[in-house]
């Protein structure tokens, strides 16, 4: 029995990488709100393959816990143990809800929602183009949530074990993503967040959380935030580009997270800045380059080294005489507390070698790493339905 679930899930895994790999499909479009039922039918095709897809268009989705009475949508299937909500476009303009998805009150339910597009979601407080409230389990993948008049993704209120993963959320007028609330255990991989007010934003008690291989670029105020007792959270391989303040920010009691691998370039104010009160943070193995100050840290017992391994600063004035590509003299950290990093970097690893740019200003090998954390994570959930049945 063990030996057929992992054939299954082998099955299941490659699949997905298939999936991926195709480019060509047939659309089916059903404007519900139409009455006259008119249903468009789109086919393109090349000669690689064939892939068949469903696009219809809604004025919101809110499901209060009630999963199997939205069986009866045709945007919602049952897939190996997953509720599935895809290729739904939302024009959230007058949504009773505020948002254009809602999901609410989904403790125990494995769901995924992907391919979907949601814009002008309302502009309330809590209003954004998906949204979900004391929800786990959650998957949000190839999603478009821009041009919403407040957030464009936003969990609240004891949101854990969702993830959010290659999503485009730009031109929202607060947040592209947001988690506020004891919202725990949570992934954002491998998303594309610009011209919001600000890209990734945590506040309230979300803990262990993992922000990676995200692009946050362009925002108007800051690129990543963390406020208000945001403690134990991973930040690594993302890039902070030209956001109007801090590329990445700690605020109010955010406490023992780790940045690491990061670059933050071209920001107007500061790269990464700690604030008073963001104490026994880890930064280390990122790149400060052009930015208007590189660093500022006004916390206690943040450490800007890792015991062996600093970060490359584009203004340290330091020698390398042992060709160790370390430092020989400690990167002084513009602080209330003397912070020093001990071990600087003489190159940045996370930029290609002079005459490899690929030109495009994203990292080398971002493709691959969220591809593969994706296909992961998901083999994890299968696996787990895999083993209860």
């Amino acid at each position: 029995m063990r030996n057929k679930n992992k054939i299954k899930m082998t099955i299941i895994v490659f699949g997905m990488i298939f999936a991926v790999s195709t480019i060509s499909n047939f659309n089916i479009i059903d404007d519900q709100g139409n009455n006259d039922g008119t249903i468009e039918i789109q086919y393109e095709t090349n000669l690689k393959s064939l892939k068949l897809s469903v696009t219809y268009i809604e004025s919101f989705i809110h499901i209060d816990g009630n999963w199997t009475e939205t069986l009866i949508k045709p945007w919602c299937t049952f897939v190996n143990g997953f509720y599935v909500i895809e290729n739904v476009i939302i024009d959230a303009n007058g949504s009773p809800t505020g948002s254009g998805i809602f999901i609410q009150n989904s403790k125990n339910e494995d769901f995924i929602i992907r391919n979907c597009s949601v814009y002008n979601a309302g502009n309330e407080t809590n209003d954004a183009g998906i949204r979900l409230e004391y929800t786990n389990y959650g998957i949000l993948i190839n999603n478009t949530c821009s041009n919403n008049n407040r957030h464009g993704i936003f969990l609240y209120n004891d949101c854990d074990n969702n993830t959010i993963s290659n999503c485009r959320v730009n031109d929202n007028v607060w947040a592209g993503i947001r988690l506020d609330s004891n919202c725990d255990v949570n992934i954002i991989i491998g998303n594309t967040l610009k011209n919001n007010n600000v890209g990734i934003t945590f506040k309230d008690r979300c803990s262990y959380n993992t922000i990676s291989g995200n692009i946050v670029n362009d925002n108007r105020d800051r690129g990543i935030l963390l406020w208000l007792r945001c403690n134990f959270n991973t930040l690594s391989r993302n890039t902070a580009h030209k956001n109007s303040n801090e590329g990445i920010h700690l605020d109010d009691y955010c406490n023992n997270n780790t940045l690491s691998e990061n670059i933050t370039n071209d920001n107007s104010e500061t790269g990464i800045s700690l604030s008073d009160r963001s104490d026994e943070n880890l930064v280390n193995k990122n790149c400060f380059i052009g930015n208007g100050l590189n660093a500022r840290d006004s916390g206690i017992d943040n450490q800007w080294d890792n015991g062996t391994i600093g970060n490359y600063w584009d203004d340290y004035n330091g020698v390398d005489a042992n060709d160790d590509g370390i430092g020989d003299t400690p990167y002084n950290v513009t602080s209330t507390e003397g912070s020093q990093d001990n071990f600087p970097l003489m190159k940045c690893p996370l930029l290609p070698e002079e005459g490899d740019d690929n030109g495009d200003g994203i990292i080398p090998g971002y493709n691959v790493f969220i591809l593969l954390g994706v296909l992961s994570f998901v083999a994890i959930l299968i696996s787990k339905k895999i083993k209860k049945s």
